[in-house]
């Protein structure tokens, strides 16, 4: 598609990269050691930390993967929203209480302190492994749409979005990346805001709704399977009960065990502080992904109404991931073009960032720092935190380039995820609930067969030759985990 980018345009973006680099340079300056990089000398504002978690969660997969399954189902996908909201108490109460009570930087530093080195080394090559994919996908997600709006090379969308990412992710760690987050999340959100205004101006959302509603675009709540057969109730990733159960356990997972989102809440000075951010964080995240989704509907009602009888882009393909960057550059107007580009900077930016420096923190304080160069001075740790930033941003660039092909843009974010989730979910929580259950070797070899058994699971199900919807693979990996790791009992003292 050709684009209509105009000189206002291009000083909104312009104005919001200068604002955001020089705020990350400048959050970020004089850091002395790993603690600064890694969790901020813990002096972060929990306010901050709060709308940092909010716009590392929505990321692109929301600004761009949400409104095109809008588009193309209905509001199902709210249901997730609700166990993810009750699994940040879980988080809060449970996971933060005891990663505050042992002072880690990382949370793979808690099972270490639970049950060994190998059972550390292995959640790490976990976390590792799993953050490179997921935010590859993310970053494939954001530079997408950017190619689309621009009409330029996927590639020189890549290399924009992570340089600007970089530069004060490797100067500043965890404080640049949360005080950029606060920028980004507001755009991003004015963004969704902007567009549901011209939509009204456009439509009305009186006949939005209207139209919608004998679609069944605004079905939010499924009860009852979509498909036949005695698996139906467990097949159907949209159930409310299947959506439920994957919301909490995915939350719980990627907010409990996963250091991108984990880390900025052990920046918080006390533990209270974190809790408060993580449980807003989900008052804040069900109406956001909720706009997001109605922008969808929208959109499906403008383009039915407006557009119809005129030839799409999707028309032939059926890639709905066109629609809304088609909506950006050929129906906004200048100005308004302009902020929704600098909120899809914001979306790909915020997930990059994060990415960045959970993956070389962790890499560092859990890896190198013990296996490789024990015993060496805090600049030099910092030193090598500096350096990995790089190497990792470019891991996550061939990733991004290798998922080019996928359309199902949102559900493969969350599919990528699943298969680490599941183990690490598992061993952290046999850690949480006995001081006897778990063993160092235990633990490993339960993480080690989840990740085979889950892997497994999601290729037959892929492949259509299991009945089971994808969402259960992470429900099937942590209770394999948990079963596993309960076979291995310590000794007592």
């Amino acid at each position: 598609m050709t684009s209509n980018i105009s000189i206002w345009d291009i000083l909104i973006v312009a104005v919001y990269f200068v604002a955001v680099l020089s705020l990350g340079v400048w959050k970020g300056r004089g850091e002395r050691g790993t603690e600064d990089f890694v969790v901020g000398g813990r002096r972060v504002p929990w306010f901050a930390v709060l709308c940092s978690i909010v716009a590392t969660e929505i990321s692109a997969a929301t600004f761009i993967g949400v409104p095109a399954v809008g588009f193309d189902g209905n509001l199902a996908y709210l249901q997730f929203s609700i166990g993810s909201l009750i699994a940040r108490f879980a988080v809060a109460y449970i996971f933060i209480s005891a990663f505050y009570a042992l002072g880690v930087m990382t949370v793979y530093e808690f099972l270490f302190m639970r049950f060994g080195s190998r059972s550390r080394y292995t959640a790490t090559a976990f976390f590792l492994v799993g953050r490179v994919l997921a935010a590859g996908v993310r970053l494939y997600i954001a530079t997408f749409a950017l190619a689309g709006i621009f009409d330029i090379p996927m590639w020189q969308s890549l290399i924009l979005f992570t340089s600007a990412a970089l530069v004060y992710t490797w100067v500043g760690g965890i404080s640049s990346v949360i005080w950029t987050d606060v920028i980004q999340g507001f755009v991003f959100v004015a963004g969704g805001l902007v567009l549901v205004g011209f939509l009204q101006y456009s439509v009305g959302w009186g006949e939005i709704f209207s139209f919608a509603a004998r679609e069944g675009k605004l079905d939010l709540f499924h009860f009852t399977s979509s498909t036949s057969g005695s698996w139906g109730w467990l097949n159907d990733p949209v159930l409310f009960y299947v959506a439920l159960i994957n919301g909490f356990l995915s939350t719980t997972a990627s907010l409990g065990t996963d250091q991108d989102l984990t880390q900025r809440m052990l920046t918080c000075d006390n533990a209270a502080k974190a809790r408060r951010s993580v449980i807003l964080s989900g008052f804040i995240g069900i109406p956001v992904a909720a706009l997001f989704l109605l922008v969808g509907v929208g959109l499906y009602v403008y383009y039915t109404q407006v557009y119809a009888g005129v030839p799409l882009p999707w028309a032939e393909s059926g890639d709905t991931r066109l629609v809304l960057p088609h909506f950006i550059s050929q129906v906004l107007p200048s100005g308004l073009k302009g902020l929704l580009i600098a909120a899809l900077f914001a979306t790909a930016m915020s997930s990059v960032d994060s990415a960045l420096g959970a993956l070389s923190s962790t890499s560092v304080v859990d890896l190198y720092k013990p296996l490789i160069r024990p015993g060496m001075s805090e600049r030099h740790y910092l030193r090598a935190c500096r350096v990995s930033v790089p190497i990792f941003a470019a891991l996550i660039c061939v990733v991004a380039w290798a998922m080019r092909e996928h359309q199902d843009m949102l559900w493969l974010a969350l599919k990528v995820t699943a298969i680490p989730s599941g183990a690490l979910l598992g061993v952290f929580l046999l850690g949480l609930v006995s001081q006897r259950a778990g063993t160092d070797k235990g633990c490993m070899i339960a993480m080690i067969s989840s990740a085979i058994y889950s892997t497994i699971m999601l290729w037959l199900i892929t492949a259509g030759l299991h009945p089971l919807a994808w969402s259960w693979v992470i429900v099937l990996g942590t209770i394999w985990t948990l079963a596993v790791g309960l076979l291995f009992v310590r000794k007592r003292a």
